[in-house]
């Protein structure tokens, strides 16, 4: 964690941004382009493996990391045209509508989409590995329900988030327990795109 330290200090993340649009997004993720935090950048989609982050005596440094570590995965990994992944743009339009949730069928595409792509794929991986490290740095239960999203990412399987979400397209054949579990997978996908990237993150984001 040491060779993160002239990062941390050169930032001023005092407060927790307002990430609510591309520009501000951009005015953010700029922060980390100084030659302090190269080390930081490259190792961003790593958990910490040189310390035990359930020591008391790290745990404090770890979660700053983590938290920063979220940020940076969140909004500033782009594909390899420079864009923004699909799904950096649904956080921040939904943060730009008060976190008012997406629905299912919306979330759904954006998914497959940014699933698709494989810098952004990589960057999910990475991202819930990092949140359920915070979590054990913090002492915070992480909620496990986004788990078929990110097998579906892990094995490239995209066009099977699809069938996580849709809960409509049963026969009279369809038996009860899968009616339940495609209601559950749809109920998966709507918490995960709300909580574990918008409620979440605006929790862990008070450095």
């Amino acid at each position: 964690m040491e060779k993160l330290t002239p990062c941390l200090t050169s930032l001023d993340m005092s407060k927790a941004p307002e990430l609510k649009d591309a520009d501000s997004v951009k005015e953010y993720c700029e922060k980390f382009a100084i030659d302090e935090c190269k080390n930081f950048i490259s190792t961003a989609d790593q958990t910490i493996s040189d310390c035990d982050i359930t020591e008391a005596e790290n745990q404090g440094i770890a979660s700053i990391i983590d938290t920063m570590k979220l940020g940076y995965l969140t909004y500033c990994v782009n594909d390899s045209s420079g864009k923004m992944c699909p799904l950096t743009n649904l956080i921040i339009e939904t943060a730009a509508n008060g976190s008012k949730s997406p629905s299912v069928d919306e979330a759904k595409k954006v998914y497959i989409e940014d699933c698709m792509i494989d810098e952004c794929n990589a960057r999910l991986i990475s991202l819930i590995d990092i949140v359920n490290e915070l979590g054990t740095a913090t002492n915070t239960k992480i909620e496990s329900e986004y788990a078929p999203l990110l097998e579906n990412y892990k094995n490239k399987k995209c066009e099977d988030i699809d069938n996580i979400s849709s809960n409509s397209s049963s026969s009279s054949n369809t038996t009860n327990s899968s009616k339940d579990a495609s209601k559950s997978g749809a109920e998966t996908l709507k918490k995960f795109t709300v909580f574990s990237f918008v409620s979440l993150l605006a929790i862990y984001f008070t450095f």
